[in-house]
């Protein structure tokens, strides 16, 4: 579990010009009356290269899967790493984004053992310019329980200070820049490895957020500073047991706490 952080750490040091965002999350919930209340805790980076179409995303987060936790005979112990590598590029009439990484738990990082469970990908298409009003598309991605490609269809106002985007997204900022608010369909996968890292099986999660953040500039604005309270509804998680059985759990709706610093180098 250790090596992870240590590589995290380690990031901001060994990047090349660019800009880098560190993201930390943390709420606490609770998955039914007669089970314990649980903390968890997100921890991000991102980071983009000057005038580069690339992203590079590194993600750490417990779910608490344990038999010790509020889900007995998980197949794993819920310790699960994200990395990933984004593309995207504008053409006059035409835009297109592509994600691949690697969504595992900590035995298969710490023992090298991917197993196919744990790609992950996506896929963001979307017709006219940057600055148009309307821009219809298709997407693919694991939002909304398993990867579903689906229709989308984006709207942003002539001042660009709200943003929509159907069927899962809403962006609102500020005119000054200093306040922005979201509502956004979250949904994500991991392959994850049994104790004994026989059994394979994936983790599901998806559910709704909405944000509000308060922006700070800092440093000529070379650094960026954001602190954001939300809530998390319609959470949905599925996972199998070691049994082979696969459970489906609905977590109360909780309040999460969030903490973004952006630097430009």
């Amino acid at each position: 579990m250790f090596r992870p952080c240590l590589f995290i750490l380690l990031l901001p040091l060994a990047q090349p010009v660019g800009a880098g965002q560190w993201l930390l999350q943390h709420d606490r919930w609770q998955a039914g009356n007669d089970l314990q209340s649980q903390r968890e805790t997100r921890l991000q980076y991102d980071w983009q290269a000057s005038d580069s179409a690339g992203h590079l995303r590194f993600a750490y987060q417990p779910l608490h899967l344990s038999e010790s936790g509020p889900f007995p005979e998980a197949a794993h112990n819920g310790h699960l790493y994200e990395y990933g590598l984004r593309f995207e590029h504008q053409w006059s009439m035409l835009s297109l984004g592509v994600a691949a990484g690697a969504h595992i738990s900590s035995n298969m990082f710490i023992h090298a053992d991917l197993r196919e469970e744990a790609l992950v990908g996506s896929l963001d298409l979307r017709l006219g310019a940057t600055d148009d009003e309307w821009r219809p598309g298709m997407a693919a991605d694991h939002r909304f329980g398993h990867f579903l490609l689906y229709p989308t269809l984006q709207w942003q106002s002539a001042d660009r200070s709200l943003l929509i985007e159907l069927p899962n997204t809403m962006h609102w900022l500020s005119s000054k820049g200093d306040w922005s608010m979201s509502i956004e369909r979250h949904g994500q996968k991991w392959g994850v490895l049994d104790r004994d890292r026989q059994q394979a099986s994936k983790v599901y999660l998806n559910e709704w957020r909405l944000g509000l953040r308060r922006h700070w500039s800092l440093s000529s604005e070379s650094a960026t500073l954001k602190a954001g309270l939300g809530v998390s509804v319609d959470r949905q998680l599925r996972y199998q047991a070691t049994s082979g059985r696969v459970s489906r759990v609905r977590p109360e709706d909780r309040l999460f706490l969030s903490l973004a610093w952006r630097q430009s180098f």
